[in-house]
């Protein structure tokens, strides 16, 4: 089932909620192909697709953590590292027993949905105070 954008997931900031939802998209593009499928051809460049974004997003957020002195931003930087060391395995080991399309979706919607939940929300407030929006 596709991940709908809803006002739950933001978290006040223009720039990230743009990003976050660009990913939702990327994340409910793949499902599609998975789901109608389109191959491993397209599997392949929509979750390159998404890795480069993600990459992209990461140091766009934490950039601003850091510049606004976000007290657990190495925190959340490691958790970007360890996303991103994840997401390397499921790219480059696809012989890996439990690697299939449909394990990789649900490992990236439920990362996803739970990071944005989770530890982007604990910066939310920290950053409209600091008039971050």
């Amino acid at each position: 089932m596709p991940v709908s954008w809803t006002e739950d997931l933001s978290v006040n900031n223009t720039t990230l909620n743009a990003q976050h939802k660009k990913l939702l998209n990327m994340l409910n593009e793949l499902e599609t192909a998975i789901l109608l499928n389109q191959g491993d051809v397209r599997y392949h460049e929509i979750i390159t697709k998404m890795s480069n974004y993600a990459k992209e997003h990461f140091q766009t957020e934490e950039a601003l953590l850091t510049e606004h002195a976000f007290p657990d931003v190495e925190e959340h930087i490691s958790e970007h590292d360890e996303f991103v060391a994840n997401l390397m395995i499921l790219m480059f080991e696809p012989e890996a027993e439990d690697n299939t399309p449909e394990n990789v979706l649900a490992f990236l919607k439920e990362w996803l949905v739970n990071h944005i939940m989770g530890t982007d929300k604990q910066y939310a407030a920290y950053l409209s105070e600091r008039g971050a929006g």
